[in-house]
């Protein structure tokens, strides 16, 4: 039987946790307040023995010195590279039966697979509600982190009726899809239709050395074109382009200097030589560096003020410094910060209720994110149905019903 590995005090590391939290503001506890400022020692609640740590993060140990530094009984077990792998093996060894009166938090670093679910079967993910509904019958406490956002997988997420506080720091997720909520908007329909897209290299729809985010503009952007105009692509057999060019969108990515190839049209145009539309946005993220991102935010500049200030969208995890001419309109998302202060808060038994921010099925859902992220929604807090296209886990029948479709692209 594989047997949970110790967390090895490790003072260097405790010392660089407690210099390099970053707090957003409005949400700190007791316990999380005390451990940001000076080194404190803390214990459990009276009812639980240890804190328990299943992740796929092979850094684990670092939170382990953290707690075990400040005095709390801390168990930990990696399951990298791959977390249900690990979960599996664990609970086909009965090993989760062992523990009681534990505070347990479980997280996944990696975005969830997609996963077409056969007819009358069940998701990977769904092995977590067997497992966490008899922690809680054993008296557990359980916190579920996780970097993909909950709408993505919300068909099969029972398993959360269980978890006591999920902490989700799917961002990117949450900044494509509030980005196409205010086209939505902005068109007065749920068609998007008769407006002009400048992606910068990072969203590119194509694949080239910078496009980190392709696959994220083609999950989200295409997949909801694919949703809405399902019907006019089926009796049309429409490919990408002919879609494109039916409803006046233009997709236009950058190339450096101050062109922008159409993808449409195949041609290359210069900045001062698009076209006008009754709507321009421009997406871009700082992914492939501060010189390229203000590269392209540069000539972005240029279009505004020879325009109008249209929106402009920058996925800027990196924490650059972002200047246009006229800040209106300039949409910025993804300042990360620790979660470590909410997780000691949860193990020293501090009240919770604070950090719920979001929609979820659990009853204290908290999103990391920050004051400046204010303009992004949550789509199904909203009340808005999830284009199939968009799920990574998803019924075989919906999938060939909604995506799978053809013509297929």
């Amino acid at each position: 039987m594989k047997k949970i590995k110790k967390s090895i005090i490790s003072m260097f590391m405790a010392f660089v946790l407690m210099f390099s939290f970053l707090l957003p503001i409005g949400q700190v506890n007791t316990a999380s307040a005390q451990a940001a400022g000076q080194q404190n020692t803390y214990s459990l609640n009276d009812d639980y023995d240890t804190v328990y740590y299943f992740s796929d993060d092979p850094n684990a140990a670092y939170y382990g010195s953290y707690f075990a530094s400040v005095g709390i009984a801390f168990e930990y077990e990696i399951f990298a590279p791959d977390f249900f792998e690990g979960v599996n093996e664990y609970n086909n060894g009965q090993e989760f039966d062992e523990i009681s009166n534990a505070y347990v938090i479980f997280e996944i670093t990696q975005e969830l697979e997609e996963e077409i679910v056969p007819v009358n079967a069940t998701a990977t993910i769904q092995i977590l509600e067997t497992i966490f509904f008899h922690l809680k019958e054993r008296g557990c406490e359980i916190m579920f982190i996780c970097s993909t956002d909950e709408m993505l997988f919300s068909d099969y997420a029972g398993f959360l009726n269980y978890v006591d506080v999920h902490i989700n720091t799917d961002m990117i997720c949450v900044f494509m899809t509030s980005v196409i909520h205010y086209m939505i908007e902005d068109c007065g329909s749920d068609e998007i239709a008769n407006c002009t897209i400048l992606l910068d290299t990072t969203f590119d729809i194509t694949i080239n050395a910078q496009a980190i985010y392709s696959s994220v503009f083609n999950h989200y952007f295409k997949g909801y074109l694919r949703s809405i105009y399902k019907t006019e692509i089926q009796s049309n057999d429409w490919t990408l382009n002919e879609l494109l060019d039916a409803k006046n969108i233009n997709i236009l990515r950058y190339m450096g200097g101050t062109t922008f190839f159409d993808e449409a049209n195949n041609t290359i145009v210069n900045a001062d030589e698009i076209e006008d539309n009754d709507y321009i946005y421009a997406i871009g993220s700082s992914a492939a560096g501060q010189a390229a991102m203000n590269s392209w935010l540069q000539v972005i500049d240029g279009i505004r003020t020879a325009r109008y200030n249209f929106d402009v969208y920058v996925y800027n995890p990196a924490g650059y410094t972002i200047t246009l001419t006229e800040s209106i309109n300039l949409f910025t998302a993804g300042s990360a910060y620790d979660t470590m202060y909410i997780q000691l808060d949860f193990v020293t038994g501090q009240d919770m209720t604070s950090y719920h921010n979001w929609w979820g099925i659990c009853d204290i859902t908290h999103k990391t994110i920050t004051c400046g992220d204010g303009w992004m929604i949550s789509w199904i807090g909203e009340g808005y149905d999830i284009s199939s296209a968009w799920k990574l886990l998803i019924g075989e029948d919906e999938y060939n019903a909604n995506v799978n479709y053809s013509p297929v692209w």
